[in-house]
């Protein structure tokens, strides 16, 4: 009997959309857990997660970066001058970049100075204690640690990434219905091999879908 190749099989999964309350209840739990984690239970390990998780999972929601190109994200990588990153390694369209927010670009500066006291010429920006990339693993139990206090929906780390594409798509409402540049630029990106994968986004935007399929159609397909 021929089996399917898994990475071929359509995903049912409908990615959690997070709440303002939410998101501000994860990130509050996130800190209070490793703030207390690394108090209680004081190790290296400990305290390498107290400073890279909530940072970490900062960084997903608010750059739309996948959470292995984070994981994988190397020193050399993050330029925290321009506030650019430079994806070299990626399971999609492979090398591109992502611009973060200002307030993003402060926590990380914050947060790579601290880890350069602790860990002086790491290779890595988000280490483990060897300096070698997380497993994914590592994210998924931490989160779920986390979300389990929050709410009962499921939920996952990759969530947070498809959070950013539909809170990017919902600001389109009050600026026309041009998709030339927006949705070229958000595809960009976040790495996307076309900008079909992009457009996928709209069927889990809240209250949005219709209306802008309605009035971007015609230049979608153009």
């Amino acid at each position: 009997e021929s089996r399917r190749d898994p990475t071929n099989v359509p995903c049912s999964y409908v990615p959690h959309y997070f709440t303002q309350e939410e998101l501000g209840s994860f990130f509050n739990e996130c800190d209070y857990r490793f703030i207390c984690l690394s108090l209680r239970q004081w190790s290296f390990h400990s305290l390498l997660n107290r400073l890279e998780l909530p940072v970490f999972f900062r960084l997903l929601l608010s750059s739309g970066m996948r959470t292995c190109e984070a994981r994988w994200l190397k020193c050399r990588n993050v330029d925290l001058q321009t506030g650019v990153i430079e994806i070299e390694k990626s399971k999609g369209a492979g090398q591109h970049r992502v611009v973060l927010h200002e307030s993003m670009l402060s926590i990380l500066g914050k947060y790579d100075e601290s880890m350069s006291k602790l860990m002086p010429g790491r290779e890595h920006f988000f280490p483990d204690r060897n300096d070698n990339a997380h497993s994914a693993a590592w994210e998924g139990y931490h989160f779920r640690n986390v979300w389990s206090k929050i709410s009962t929906e499921p939920a996952c780390p990759y969530d947070l990434r498809s959070h950013y594409a539909v809170t990017n798509i919902t600001k389109w409402e009050n600026h026309g219905y041009e998709l030339s540049g927006k949705l070229l630029f958000l595809s960009r990106s976040m790495g996307h091999k076309s900008i079909q994968s992009t457009y996928g986004y709209f069927h889990i935007t809240p209250m949005l879908t219709d209306k802008l399929k309605e009035n971007t159609s015609n230049s979608f397909n153009n």
